[in-house]
This record gives structure tokens, C-alpha cells and sequence, in this order.
């Protein structure tokens, strides 16, 4: 009977776990929402930029005694890697976001700022964002990368990339819109120029989107339409290098190679585009009718590394996603931290999967938190151990592939 009225009624106020929960909430206020330390005369930490370096940085700090400032000129975490599956309709674009502020909404410390930085002033250490300006002590960006056209940016137009929401949109609108017209025309030339898809770039995104591409057409539209059929679409990933995925093993590289082959995608290997219109592309001197080009070559670092440059020689932007950084950049009184990849860091280091970035933003966070002299960090080798690379929805490339 007693234990009857305990499972019905519950154990009551004097019940050991309703003690203990009393005294934990009692040594740590912040579990009932409140603060557990003043915010006043603390360190203020800026954190620009909430993608998977500057989320794991303000993570890190969620029981250091700062007060953060995340800003981000979206109120949404993306999931970048994921975008190739939003552009061809196998996932919607609340898939891939989440709300920042519900992310952050335990950590008392941490306020969410949404607005475009428009640079930093590192005379007063301030943030200069919209009207307003945001003072720092500490100061890490995490502002990711664009899109690199190698000086071709009037190519951005036909052969757009993958960054964004809205290139995703914009990619599965271009492909959806390529099927549809196949279906209308009656010209049997200009049918397969539609169905030809020419992706620039043979690295994780161009594979991704070569591989979902093929896929799409051969699986997910087979009996969609009528007067042609969409696995007859021609699937194209060209590659200025010997090889694709060159961050890879060579091993895991011909692996992915054969199985893009064996979907139908055409990988031309060791060819150079020349020129892009809307019509096609001058690849190798060889003209390729293809009414969709999409753009997976190459990205540059985004303007904060020009920011920081403007004050200090130690950083400065290169021509690839990742800037230089000197063991030991300060500015003024406090140092700056110069954060995670790909704006800043160690020109030594290869960083070959996206998860490292999460690696860095917790290890520039855990420096300020550890740091009395905090410097710029220096970024460390990350292990391919133990992560599956998912492209497309019937093949994955692990380390032990």
C-alpha cells in the first residue's frame, strides 16, 4: 500500500531528490534562469560571427566569468554542410537552422545581438555594428568565408555558389526550373543543354552537389515527367586538380571518384574553366553547353581579417579561406584573440573537415578563459579519426573507407 501511495502521490517535499534538486538550485541560481554572478566589471568578450566556431566559443564560455556578446547578422545557426541537400529538395531550410537566441537561452551570460558589422575600431576596442557600437576587452571572429571567383567575379551571376539559405534556394529553384523547360521544349538540343549540370570544383561541396544531382534525377524525378527522361540528365564535376577531395586520401578520393562514376557524373580531372555565360563553359578550350553551372571552387576570407589588418602587420588576408596569424598578435593594453577558422590562423596548419572549426572556437575560448596574457591562438592538426563524411543519401566516405 505504502508504495502504492508513492508512485500516485509522488514521494512529497521531504523526498531525497526533492531535497537535493532545493540545494543545487540553491548553489547554482542559474538553473532557475537567475545569475549566478554579476556581469558588472567582468571581461567582455565579442564574438563576431555565430557559425560553428563562433557557437563553440560561446559555448565554452558559458561558465567563465565574462560577459559575452555574440553578434551575427542572421538570428539563425546554419548547418552549412547540409546545404547541398536544402538546394536539391531533399531537406527544407528549417532543417538546417536554429534559433540562436533558443541555442543560448540557459547561458545568462551570453547576449545574442543580430546586426551586420561594419568594422572595428581598435583604438577604443569597439565593434562597430549598424548605428550602434559594442566595447570589448576580448575580441574573436568567427566570420567565416565568400565566395572566390579567382578575380572572375562577373561569373557570379551564371554560376553561382553555396553559402547561404539563399544560394540554396536559388540553386534548387535554378535546377527544378532546368527540368520544367526540358519538359516544354521541343527541341531536342536544347533539351539536353537544360539537363546538363556542370559543377566547378571537386572538393567536399562539389561532390556533395555532383553526387545529389545525380541522384535527384536517376531516383527522386524517374517518373516525373513524360516527354523525356530525367535519368538521361548529364552530370558534370570539373576539377582544376589531379584529383578530387585533395584533403583527402588519395585511397578515399578514387573511392569517391568511382562511385560519382558509377552514378553517371562525368569527372573531368586537371581541367581549367576559362570562361562562363549563360549559355555554357569554356572548359580546357572545349565549349560545354550547360544552361546550370554552379560554383564549389574556391572561397576567400571574409572581410574581418581586412578589419584587423588595418591596425596590426600580424594578420592580414590571403588568397585562400584562411588569413596569417603571429603567435603572439596584441593590440593596445589587451590582447586580441583572432579567432577561428576560417579568418585567422596558423599558416602551417592543414584543417581538413568542417568539424574542426567547432575544435577551434572552443580552444580560442578556452585560452581567454585560462589566459591571464591572452595571444592569438595557433591552430593544431585535427584527426579525421572517427568522422563519416555523408554526401548523398546511398554512399559515405569514414577514414576507414
Amino acid at each position: 500500500m505504502l508504495f502504492a501511495l508513492l508512485a500516485i502521490h509522488g514521494a512529497g517535499k521531504w523526498s531525497l531528490d526533492r531535497l537535493l534538486d532545493i540545494r543545487f538550485r540553491k548553489i547554482f541560481p542559474q538553473l532557475d534562469g537567475k545569475l549566478a554572478f554579476a556581469l558588472d566589471g567582468l571581461p567582455r568578450v565579442v564574438i563576431i560571427g555565430a557559425g560553428f566556431g563562433g557557437m563553440s566559443c560561446a559555448a565554452a564560455l558559458r561558465n567563465v566569468r565574462a560577459a559575452v556578446t555574440l553578434i551575427d547578422r542572421h538570428n539563425y545557426h546554419l548547418f552549412q554542410p547540409l546545404l547541398y541537400q536544402v538546394a536539391t529538395a531533399a531537406l527544407s531550410p528549417g532543417d538546417i537552422a536554429m534559433p540562436i537566441r533558443g541555442l543560448f537561452r540557459e547561458h545568462f551570460n551570453t547576449r545574442v545581438l543580430l546586426g551586420t558589422v561594419t568594422g572595428i575600431d581598435t583604438k577604443s576596442r569597439e565593434v562597430l555594428i549598424d548605428a550602434k557600437r559594442v566595447p570589448y576587452d576580448y575580441l574573436v571572429l568567427a566570420t567565416g568565408a565568400s565566395h572566390s571567383y579567382f578575380g572572375r567575379d562577373e561569373w557570379a551571376t551564371d554560376a553561382p555558389g553555396l553559402k547561404r539559405v539563399e544560394d540554396a534556394l536559388d540553386v534548387r529553384r535554378r535546377l527544378l526550373v532546368a527540368f520544367e523547360q526540358a519538359e516544354v521544349t521541343d527541341d531536342a538540343n536544347e533539351r539536353q543543354n537544360l539537363l546538363t549540370f556542370l559543377i566547378v570544383g571537386g572538393g567536399p561541396t562539389g561532390v556533395e552537389l555532383a553526387g545529389a544531382i545525380a541522384e535527384l534525377a536517376r531516383f527522386g524525378m524517374d517518373k516525373d515527367f513524360r516527354h523525356f527522361d530525367p535519368a538521361a540528365a548529364r552530370v558534370m564535376l570539373v576539377q582544376s586538380g589531379p584529383r578530387i577531395l585533395p584533403a583527402f586520401p588519395e585511397k578515399l578520393s578514387a573511392t569517391a571518384q568511382a562511385y560519382l562514376e558509377k552514378l553517371g557524373v562525368e569527372v573531368l580531372i586537371g581541367s581549367r574553366v576559362e570562361q562562363i555565360d549563360d549559355q555554357g563553359v569554356l572548359v580546357n578550350g572545349q565549349r560545354i553547353e550547360a544552361r546550370t553551372v554552379l560554383w564549389a571552387a574556391g572561397v576567400v576570407a571574409s572581410p574581418a581579417a581586412r578589419w584587423i589588418a588595418g591596425a596590426a602587420r600580424q594578420c592580414w588576408p590571403v588568397s585562400t579561406a584562411r588569413s596569417v596569424v603571429s603567435p603572439a598578435t596584441k593590440f593596445g593594453p589587451r590582447p586580441m584573440v583572432s579567432g577561428a577558422r576560417p579568418v585567422c590562423g596558423s599558416g602551417m596548419a592543414r584543417l581538413r573537415m568542417r568539424a574542426s572549426t567547432s575544435t577551434l572556437g572552443r580552444t580560442a575560448c578556452s585560452t581567454a578563459a585560462n589566459s591571464s596574457t591572452l595571444t592569438a591562438i595557433a591552430l593544431r592538426h585535427t584527426s579525421m579519426r572517427g568522422i563519416a563524411w555523408v554526401w548523398c543519401a546511398r554512399f559515405a566516405i569514414t577514414p576507414s573507407s
